[in-house]
């Protein structure tokens, strides 16, 4: 997107209802799961509307990290994803690790200042209506919510 269409993006307004939209979608999805949650139900499906709420589960594992990092550097990988917070170092260290540093690729990252900052939250009348639909209501609006959200995002 070129800086015009970004500018227009914001002004027409997009910006904002993106916004919107994603704590909107966000906050029904939350809904839904609790609802889903206290039926005790890992799976349900909306046929009707062509969604379907699952339970997913992640395995988390911990890491033994010296060892890790010893088995990646003898593979000879260590050096190529290590990633070193420069900060953390004393001078001295820093100093030494400067001849290795790459510098990266610049870029431009636009951010709104405080003034030009969008909330986006829901207002507390839209919330409370949301909390009176039924589940498939809410399903249904989220799926209407999530798709406006997409065709804005694509935009």
């Amino acid at each position: 997107m070129t800086l015009l269409g970004i500018m227009e993006f914001i002004q027409s307004g997009s910006y904002k209802e993106l916004k919107h939209l994603g704590n909107t979608a966000a906050t029904l999805k939350e809904m839904i799961r609790a609802e889903q949650a206290a039926l005790e139900s890992k799976r349900m499906v909306w046929t009707s509307l062509g969604v379907v709420g699952q339970f997913q589960y992640f395995n988390t594992f911990e890491y033994d990290r010296l060892q890790l990092n010893e088995y990646l550097y003898s593979l000879g990988l260590l050096p190529r994803i290590a990633c070193i917070e420069i900060s953390l170092l004393s001078s001295k260290q820093a100093a030494e690790m400067k001849q290795f540093c790459i510098p990266g690729n610049k870029y431009v990252r636009y951010t709104p200042n405080r003034l030009g900052r969008i909330n986006g939250d829901m207002s507390e009348e839209e919330n409370t209506s949301y909390h009176s639909l039924s589940l498939t209501n809410k399903v249904s609006t989220w799926k209407e919510v999530y798709e406006r959200k997409e065709t804005l995002t694509k935009d």
